[in-house]
């Protein structure tokens, strides 16, 4: 799967070892470090993602739940770390959220929110399959939560440990932007490609047509008739073209007596 982890700027920790994704919450004003509460348990956290993965023939989460939930349990005050921690796996990813986090998981057609707080220990939820836009998980701050996913921004964590306020999941490679599709040119001016026009032409192979009426075109056999003569103007062609092709549609040598009453036939990617 194709997919880009996006760190949100802030206080956190944020970590990826391995694939797996966890994010530590870190309350005190001076920025963490390995000696501080939020180091201490990214530490233990990060121990124990290596230790499922020692476990796991294929990961699937439910080693890292199990290991999670006994280490919170030794714990003398469990409510003094909160993280969440994302286990990608072959069919979908594990959330497992404790405390303050909140996991936002974004589908093409809803997003579903899960709180760390709402559970009465954790949430431990196995996703099948991975939504389509992505999964965040973030801290709460101020005694709110994000409800959905921030803009897709540029950045990624490929390993390691950074500061942030969460972490984004994105599924999929990023998208094209409507200002970067290819372009076609339309009396010199400049026309949007669309998704029909991507089409691929063999040497000799006519690209399929969109035909629109032309008034004042002269009669094309089998095609329509003269306009004002009482019949259906003219069904005139309008060709596509490929993006990086120099092979141009050519109207048929029975058509050109016709067409050259109207207008002179031109080579070349011009659409009229």
């Amino acid at each position: 799967m194709t997919s880009q982890l996006e760190v949100l700027p802030g206080a956190h920790l944020v970590a990826n070892r391995g694939g797996v994704i966890v994010v530590v919450a870190h309350h005190l004003d001076a920025p963490a470090t390995v000696e501080s509460p939020a180091g201490e348990a990214l530490t233990a956290l990060l121990g124990l993602v290596d230790q499922a993965a020692r476990t796991e023939q294929r990961r699937t989460g439910r080693v890292f739940a199990r290991l999670a939930t006994n280490w919170l349990m030794s714990l003398e005050d469990e409510d003094s770390v909160e993280f969440g921690v994302l286990t990608p796996n072959e069919s979908g990813l594990a959330v497992f959220l404790h405390g303050g986090v909140t996991a936002v998981l974004a589908h093409a057609d809803q997003s579903e929110v899960l709180h760390g707080r709402d559970a009465g220990f954790t949430v431990d939820r196995v996703v099948t399959p991975v939504p389509a836009i992505g999964v965040g998980v973030f801290v709460d701050e101020g005694g709110e939560s994000r409800e959905s996913l921030p803009a897709r921004g540029i950045y990624e964590l490929g390993a390691g440990t950074v500061p942030g306020r969460g972490v984004v999941l994105w599924s999929g490679a990023q998208g094209v932007a409507e200002s970067d599709r290819p372009m076609l040119w339309k009396r010199g001016r400049p026309m949007a490609q669309s998704k029909r026009q991507h089409i691929a032409l063999e040497p000799g192979e006519v690209a399929p047509l969109q035909v629109e009426s032309v008034a004042g075109s002269a009669a094309v056999p089998g095609v329509g008739a003269v306009a004002g003569s009482g019949a259906e103007p003219i069904a005139r062609p309008d060709p596509v073209f490929e993006e990086d092709s120099r092979r141009h549609w050519c109207p048929p040598r029975r058509w050109w007596p016709a067409l050259s009453r109207t207008r002179r036939v031109r080579s070349g990617p011009v659409l009229s």
